[in-house]
């Protein structure tokens, strides 16, 4: 019996800022460019999706439009979240848990 559910949808219980980097990572590398780490964290994080989406296209002039980058992004996001999440420290796993991914 299901007691309580937790929607976890800023990062509180898994680490997605390490999803998140390494999908705008992905996204410019296959534009030959780099995104570090720093620059993400002072740039990116904390912020909407389609707001980094739009900075993204900006300062790496990527050739495709928002819905199009997000389009990226989401397909991206999926694969990395089947690799698996590192929780964050005090965060404890209960067998039985099933997350659906859409």
């Amino acid at each position: 019996m299901t007691k309580a559910v937790i929607f976890d949808l800023d990062g509180l219980l898994i680490d997605s800022e390490v999803i998140s980097l390494k999908m705008y990572q992905r996204i410019v590398q296959d534009y030959g460019q780099t995104l570090s780490m720093a620059t993400y964290a002072q740039e990116y994080s904390g912020k909407s999706a389609v707001t980094n989406m739009q900075h993204l296209i900006e300062r790496f002039d990527l050739p495709f439009n928002v819905d199009t980058g997000l389009k990226r992004a989401l397909t991206l996001e999926k694969t990395f979240m089947q690799d698996g999440v590192e929780l964050k420290p005090g965060a404890r796993f209960y067998t039985g848990i099933i997350i659906q991914w859409p």
